[in-house]
């Protein structure tokens, strides 16, 4: 297995780094990090008065292709939830505005050793995680084109069930401090689970500011999707599930059952 599918490693200055009283998101490539960074980074615009609106144009912008500049004074998703494998540790800027620092990862084992402070876990039926995984490795030339979707997942499968079975781990030590966040089917999250993220990150939230912020989210998405040039319905799993071949799906289906209904189970918003 190619080395950059086993995830990317965290670097040990940001390791050294790492604060007791930082957040992490947790979650398995292509399993919704980037929908969920989108939604806290609006939050914390509305509360610190930044537009959310270009937000998204920016974000609509990137999307195409276009030279895209940051808006002033809009605090953008890689600086509200940076990813913890690309961007350097002093890339969060909530520190600066009073709010404790929020990171991405997929390593769970060795943040959990430096954080005391609240985690959750986004979770993403394993099909399409999976199938999602295998193209944007295949798109980058991560792994070759000659590496078939069954081979890919013979290599991932294992790092799927020991990701969220690590995470359960957390949760059953310590359930008020691990939440989880079950990627939906025609959307990726709810108004009810960005409300209970926001509890459980002390994130502002006041009435009526989640809902704003997933509907943003919605709407960004229609366009995207509608969008000609856009190659694959993006934010929804039915897609990815179509491509998988009914008997290896439901070997994954069959292989994950217990894990991913014990994760799905918890989902923050039941």
């Amino acid at each position: 297995m190619p080395d950059r599918v086993a995830f990317m490693p965290l670097t040990p200055e940001f390791l050294q780094k790492i604060r007791p009283e930082d957040r992490f998101v947790f979650a398995f490539p292509r399993s919704g990090s980037r929908w969920l960074r989108d939604l806290v980074a609006d939050l914390f615009n509305q509360h610190l008065g930044g537009d959310p609106d270009a937000l998204y144009a920016f974000a609509m912008e990137r999307e195409k292709g276009q030279r895209a500049f940051a808006p002033p004074g809009v605090i953008l998703s890689r600086q509200a939830v940076p990813d913890a494998h690309s961007e350097v540790y002093n890339s969060s800027v909530l520190p600066a505005h009073g709010f404790a620092a929020i990171f991405k990862s997929h390593h769970i084992v060795e943040v959990f050793r430096r954080t005391r402070a609240p985690l959750a876990c986004t979770v993403r039926p394993p099909v399409t995680t999976l199938y999602a995984y295998y193209s944007f490795c295949i798109k980058l030339g991560i792994v070759e084109d000659a590496v078939s979707l069954r081979e890919f997942c013979q290599w991932t499968l294992p790092l799927w069930q020991e990701h969220l079975q690590t995470m359960l781990g957390v949760h059953w030590t310590n359930p008020e401090r691990a939440i989880f966040l079950h990627y939906g089917d025609a959307f990726p999250f709810r108004v009810t689970q960005l409300e209970a993220l926001a509890r459980h990150f002390n994130i502002p939230c006041p009435v009526g500011a989640a809902e704003a912020a997933v509907q943003r989210q919605r709407t960004f998405l229609a366009q995207l999707n509608a969008d000609p040039s856009t190659s694959y319905p993006r934010g929804k799993n039915t897609h990815c599930r179509q491509q998988v071949p009914d008997e290896l799906r439901q070997e994954i289906e069959a292989a994950t059952a217990e894990v991913y209904e014990a994760a799905k189970s918890l989902d923050a918003a039941l």
